[in-house]
């Protein structure tokens, strides 16, 4: 009877250690999907990641990851303006110190100076063309080939210029709005040249102040890009360990995510994205141009706004995980 008792006492034992051993394995694969994020996004990867260049919807999605704006974004950039003796607007531009990249390399003004003669450029084709038809002092000297510096363009120190407009009205927030990159991931530009520029960076890991960066890409398989996450991202650490950013047809979403393949996913149409969560009992949160649809458990509700496009979102939901 006595040798029963301890078969049974050993057995509730064992038993007791293989709930606990699956408890921790069940904890280990929770925690683990937490460290790994997979987001979709409707459009086309190329892997030209270029911030001056993009256009494709795919490469922008990526680039919103790694870079940041100078002006719009949170914590790059401080602006104050005045009017100067001759009646331009003076808008000086102070970069925040202890602004890092992803390899730890600081931001400078010298970097928006960059970005500003870059996109005035007259060799430029790029989007930001509104700076080049804009009142910026000394532009039509620049673009013209009179002068390879740009007039109203300042450097006071490390971390501060000055920019100057002829039209005290000018919308400078827009205009002035430009990737916020190292002028050093864009080696090769010289004044007039800026398609060798663009040659250069396609394929580069751009040096961006965002919450990632690429850690390699497969624009030909699959249209994938893999990210790491910064260590210097001023906002704090990322928790996940990497993510990855796939291009997937918005009908397919829906099912990508119950399948475990996708951890949140964006759409365009938000008709479709409600469709779908209603057919695979998803969540769908709508934003100003889409939504984005994941389990209906998942935390990257309180990440976004209604009021941010579907760019806007990624970066909040990326850099919050």
């Amino acid at each position: 009877m006595a040798h029963m008792k301890r078969i049974s006492r050993m057995l509730c034992l064992l038993l007791a250690a293989v709930a606990i051993l699956l408890t921790g394995c069940q904890k280990e694969e929770d925690f683990s999907l937490k460290k790994e994020l997979a987001f979709s996004v409707p459009g086309t990867v190329t892997g030209k990641l270029n911030p001056f260049f993009a256009s494709e919807a795919g490469d922008l999605a990526a680039l919103s990851m790694m870079t940041d704006r100078f002006l719009s974004s949170d914590g790059i950039a401080e602006t104050s303006e005045s009017i100067d003796a001759d009646g331009n607007l003076a808008v000086t531009v102070t970069i925040r110190e202890n602004i890092y990249c992803w390899d730890k390399s600081e931001l400078f003004s010298g970097d928006f100076m960059y970005a500003v003669q870059f996109v005035c450029d007259p060799s430029y084709n790029g989007p930001y063309t509104a700076l080049a038809k804009s009142s910026l002092v000394g532009l039509s000297d620049f673009r013209s080939g009179k002068s390879t510096t740009l007039a109203g363009l300042e450097k006071v120190d490390a971390h501060t210029c000055r920019v100057l407009f002829s039209d005290p009205n000018e919308d400078y927030h827009t205009l002035l709005d430009l990737p916020a990159v190292r002028s050093a991931n864009y080696g090769g530009y010289t004044y007039g040249n800026c398609a060798e520029a663009d040659v250069v960076a396609k394929y580069a890991k751009v040096i961006g102040t965002g919450a990632w960066y690429v850690n390699n890409l497969i624009p030909s398989d699959g249209k994938i890009i893999n990210f790491k996450p910064s260590e210097h991202y001023r906002a704090g650490n990322i928790t996940a360990k990497k993510a990855t950013l796939r291009c997937v047809k918005e009908e397919d979403v829906g099912l990508n995510i119950q399948l475990g393949q996708l951890t949140l996913g964006f759409l365009y149409d938000k008709e479709l994205a409600q469709a779908q969560a209603e057919k695979y009992g998803l969540a769908v949160f709508f934003l100003q141009d889409g939504a984005f649809l994941c389990a209906k458990d998942a935390p990257y509700f309180s990440a976004a706004t209604e009021e941010d496009t579907i760019l806007q979102a990624l970066v909040a939901i990326s850099a919050a995980c």
